[in-house]
């Protein structure tokens, strides 16, 4: 889902066109993003590592949660 968070922030707003799918079978998670427009097509796809003690989360999102959770940590202070 932080894939399709990110690409409705970065992209093109309500105009983007987003599909999410589970595939029976496929161990971790890929994200596969397309775009087109007049100047061409990319295409990337992403294999994700799935992180050990949580298999349906990936390495990234975990590390990602964990980065945010720090900051809020380190400017949050808590005066008596």
């Amino acid at each position: 889902m932080s894939v399709v968070a990110t690409l409705s922030l970065a992209g093109p707003g309500p105009d983007a066109r987003v599909k999410i799918s589970a595939v029976p079978g496929v161990s971790g998670n890929v994200p596969q993003l397309e775009v087109e427009d007049e100047f061409g097509k990319l295409r990337v796809e992403v294999e994700n590592m799935s992180f050990h003690a949580i298999p349906r989360l990936s390495i990234p999102a975990y590390r990602s949660a964990l980065t945010t959770l720090e900051g809020i940590a380190t400017t949050t202070s808590v005066e008596t």
